[in-house]
């Protein structure tokens, strides 16, 4: 087997709950610190309000006058995010045509990991295969094929991570704060930073072309979305008396959940140009979608799972060329599904579903409504779809968790 990277992770310890709330909760010492629509107030953190436009006052220290860098903090990047080295192309990819698992037999793209409580999730695109493992320890690990070299990474376990391109995204815990921000590795070297530190916990990251989102939370514990690009600008989407969750993202826009704390009631916000604050359509979600639940997207569609009034679950799709049509719960042609957990990407949907025995992979094309089969041998969870495979976390009986991966030959 080729060479594995291996990005360690110490795992949060039980006091980790107490520890974030009593660390340093400064983050900001100019407004200038904070994103744009906020301001530095006067406990050090960044709050929204109108920035005040006149200059320092001309009596100032030159050393207050300074912004006060983070000293560990990695300089912002020139280009955007998803730009190639001058001097690189498309044969610099070590899977140009996105067959990461080329060199592997039987299906099986295996975790060498003892552990058979965490459950792997898995990525691929042309410049890299990853997986999360439990290592012998206990450590929650991200191993990546090839091995780009690079630092060490500390991820908290039960984390997703996002995958695009050349470039990695996932919540880590600051080395110097304690606190979980979001990371983008880049996988051609290893290279990594954090792409907005705070004084807080960030979580469910998307990568597009030249933005990354994710999930932050304020204050008062909700969930706010974000998105940050290379050229130091962010934009926040935080609602008065709402939280924001189960944040997508791909070529057609961003989408999220977004509803008050506290109520499984929800209402489905998309944003085709993250543009929140004037760009920004809503529509009600009509069962119940918890914390958990996370927005899909395939080709055209937004498609998530929620409980009907009865509490029964269903997977839910919304084509964006017929928005007056509403969502529709899909069916599946006669085939019986609990749904637990989804997987999307072009027109392919991927759902896990509870029965009595284990828990089953069925893979269904979304265009034609085929479905093409049950894909597991023992218990699935945790699917992903990429450009060539649909992966997913596979345990036979109590043996240790593989990452299997079958083609779905688009």
């Amino acid at each position: 087997m080729k060479r594995a990277l291996l990005w360690a992770a110490v795992a949060l310890a039980p006091g980790c709950q107490s520890l974030l709330g009593e660390v340093d909760k400064a983050e900001c010492a100019l407004d200038e610190h904070c994103f744009d629509g906020e301001i530095c107030n006067a406990a050090s953190r960044c709050v929204v309000g109108q920035r005040d436009a006149a200059p320092p006052a001309s009596d100032m220290d030159a050393e207050d006058a300074r912004p006060a860098l983070d000293p560990d903090a990695a300089p912002p990047d020139a280009g955007p995010l998803d730009a190639a080295p001058p001097d690189a192309g498309s044969d610099d990819a070590p899977y140009p045509e996105s067959l990461c698992f080329a060199d592997f037999a039987d299906g099986v793209f295996q975790s060498m990991s003892p552990g058979r409580t965490h459950v792997p999730r898995a990525f691929c695109t042309e410049y890299g295969a990853g997986w999360t493992e439990e290592d012998p320890l206990g450590r929650t690990v991200l191993r990546v094929l090839p091995d780009p070299g690079g630092e060490t990474i500390e991820l908290p376990p039960g984390v997703r991570v996002a995958a695009r391109g050349a470039f990695v995204a996932a919540p880590v815990v600051h080395p110097n704060h304690g606190f979980v921000n979001i990371k983008r590795v880049d996988l051609r070297d290893g290279t990594a930073e954090f792409v907005a530190p705070r004084a807080t916990r960030q979580s469910e990251p998307v990568l597009g072309e030249d933005v990354v989102g994710f999930v932050e939370q304020d204050d008062a514990g909700k969930g706010v979305v974000v998105f940050t690009y290379a050229d130091g600008r962010a934009t926040r989407c935080g609602m008065t008396d709402r939280t924001q969750w189960g944040l997508a993202l791909d070529a057609d826009g961003a989408a999220w959940f977004e509803g008050r704390p506290g109520s499984r009631r929800a209402t489905l916000v998309l944003s085709p140009g993250l543009d929140c604050a004037n760009d920004r359509l809503e529509l009600v979600v009509a069962g119940s979608v918890g914390a958990e639940a996370r927005v899909h997207v395939a080709d055209g569609r937004r498609l998530w799972l929620e409980r009907t009034a009865d509490g029964l679950p269903r997977v839910v799709a919304l084509a964006l060329d017929d928005l007056g049509a509403g969502p529709e719960a899909l069916t599946f042609g006669g085939v019986e599904v609990n749904p637990i957990d989804l997987a999307a990407g072009g027109h392919w949907l991927a759902v896990v579903s509870y029965s009595p025995r284990r828990h089953v992979l069925d893979l269904f094309d979304l265009d034609t409504g085929r479905h093409v089969g049950a894909l597991n041998r023992g218990n699935a969870l945790a699917p992903t779809l990429t450009a060539r495979y649909v992966v997913w976390a596979d345990q036979q009986n109590d043996a240790p968790w593989k990452v299997l991966y079958v083609a779905h030959r688009d």
